[in-house]
């Protein structure tokens, strides 16, 4: 059983550790952990992370089910519906920016078999 949050010292906790790096510094289990908030009574919110964790790759993990994360230990409803509320908005996100990009590289394709690469020579006319 590892150190309960309140328990490791400040400057290690993952939410210091967000506001101190950034988001980028952060481990999996440390954005696991300020999504799940707390643990339980026998297990540290960094236990039931790296539970999730081990079960599932992170790959994995955009197609994990209700239930079956239920099953984990430590793993209540609340927990789940957090994991695949947060996956789901993460896949929104990455949908719409895929989207815009996907129209960029249409339109830049079509400036240059199309136009033979007018578009980007209009200020020069």
């Amino acid at each position: 059983m590892s150190y309960l949050i309140k328990e490791m010292p400040f400057e290690e906790r993952p939410r210091e550790r967000f506001k101190k790096y950034g988001v980028e510094a952060l481990s999996n289990v440390e954005l696991l952990s300020i999504l799940l908030r707390t643990g339980t009574g026998k297990k540290s919110v960094k236990d039931v992370s790296l539970d999730i964790l081990k079960e599932y790759k992170i790959n994995d993990l955009k197609d994990v089910s209700f239930n079956s994360l239920k099953m984990i230990k430590g793993v209540g409803e609340v927990k789940a519906i957090t994991i695949i509320s947060a996956i789901e908005f993460g896949k929104r996100v990455c949908s719409v920016t895929s989207k815009i990009l996907s129209i960029l590289l249409i339109v830049a394709l079509f400036d240059t078999f199309i136009f033979k690469g007018s578009f980007g020579n209009l200020t020069n006319r």
